[in-house]
């Protein structure tokens, strides 16, 4: 998309913009997930919900993993073990990107 934060767009322009490549943003999303999940690191943490102390007053938020299982239809809630063999997590990034 590569659409500079000094275009100051809105939400709705961009949506407008991503039509018909919505396979593109998914796959993305799902090969980053794959990344982060074989490497201990903060990001990690943050992803899966793993941070420690308390969250600010108001409702309950849709956490990044939920989306992700979301897309991706995906009832098993261990992603995480899944990702650890990189090239079973690929194919199933790749049908769950291109699937209709």
């Amino acid at each position: 998309m590569k659409i500079p934060y000094t275009e100051h767009v809105t939400n709705e322009t961009v949506l407008s913009r991503v039509q018909g490549k919505e396979s593109s943003v998914k796959s993305h999303k799902l090969n980053h997930f794959g990344h982060t999940a074989r490497h201990n690191s903060l990001a990690k943490d943050i992803i899966l919900g793993q941070i420690l102390g308390k969250r600010r007053q108001a409702g309950q938020k849709k956490q990044w993993l939920d989306d992700l299982k979301e897309r991706t239809d995906h009832t098993n809630p261990n992603l995480v073990t899944l990702a650890q063999d990189r090239g079973t997590y690929r194919r199933f990034a790749h049908v769950v990107a291109h699937a209709r």
